[in-house]
């Protein structure tokens, strides 16, 4: 399942984990949006099916996880679509 926040933020969610590709919100609560630390993680990873409330946020405990569900992402936008026929 992929969903768009009203600020432009991306998120895709598949099994128990869901990643957001920004910090903050990106929507209406605040912060709607925030600057990665220089070392700390570029965005959100959680899992759904122990932490729904995503408090959380395991994106520097995960890397391939990050990885898999960016390249997931990823390839859903260029496709334009996330179901197999609807770009035809």
């Amino acid at each position: 399942m992929i969903h768009h926040s009203g600020e432009g933020m991306f998120s895709v969610r598949q099994g128990d984990w869901k990643l957001i590709l920004g910090l903050g919100s990106g929507g209406f609560s605040e912060p709607k949006s925030q600057e990665p630390e220089p070392a700390g993680p570029h965005g959100q990873l959680y899992n759904m099916s122990s932490d729904w409330r995503e408090t959380g946020n395991l994106w520097l405990h995960y890397p391939q996880v990050v990885a898999q569900l960016g390249d997931l992402l990823e390839d859903y936008q260029k496709e334009g679509c996330s179901r197999p026929g609807a770009a035809a």
